[in-house]
């Protein structure tokens, strides 16, 4: 119930930005290429649109990662395995910029986001079926995101950016256990660390 008031929220004030007035202005898109997490160097792109001067819808895509890995044991009578990693986060949110100075703006928002994870385990045993080879899981983290921070104009195009993004989220994970067995995980969190500071490059162009 709480995440669904959350949503609620998020939608009714994207629709009292839609409903607010503003002075005639050049629409615009941008493109945000940042760094994400510092420690790890997981990168990201936010694709920006504007809905009035000051107040951008944004899609955004990062910490994104795939992984194969094959081992081939030395002994024959060990089997092959294999093993697909895949994840990822989306997000979709508004941006709201107030201007300090010529040079300098602030802006925050929120993001609703969705991260992803799938692994698969492969085992080639000819004794076992093609089905019983495979071993998934999964795990789903719905988030809100509450992303802040500064922009510096170095030009009408380009602007450098430095930002913080705490961080809410429900876990949802299923786990299949080598011999089929389901087992599945439920968790709440909050979180802010210095994996959720970015920096970022932003290029503009009106549409």
């Amino acid at each position: 119930m709480r995440h669904i008031l959350i949503i609620i929220i998020f939608f009714i004030s994207i629709n009292q930005t839609f409903s607010q007035a503003d002075q005639p202005y050049s629409k615009f898109n941008e493109i945000d290429l940042s760094v994400n997490s510092i420690i790890n160097l997981d990168f990201g792109v936010d694709y920006k649109t504007s809905i009035n001067k000051n107040t951008l819808l944004r899609i955004q895509i990062f910490d994104f990662d795939f992984t194969t890995q094959e081992v081939i044991p030395a002994n024959p009578s060990i089997f092959i395995t294999k093993q697909t990693e895949v994840r990822s986060t989306i997000g979709f949110g508004i941006e709201k910029r107030k201007a300090l100075t010529d040079k300098l703006l602030f802006f925050s928002g929120i993001d609703i986001l969705l991260n992803g994870w799938w692994a698969r385990l492969k085992v080639d045993d000819p004794e076992l079926s093609k089905e019983k080879q495979k071993t998934d899981n999964y795990s789903i983290h719905p988030c809100v995101g509450f992303k802040s921070g500064l922009y510096f104009k170095i030009s009408e195009e380009f602007k450098l950016g430095f930002s913080v993004f705490p961080q809410g989220y429900y876990k949802y994970t299923e786990i299949e256990t080598t011999d089929h067995l389901h087992q599945i995980s439920n968790e709440g969190d909050f979180k802010l660390s210095i994996d959720e500071i970015s920096l970022s490059v932003i290029y503009k162009w009106n549409k």
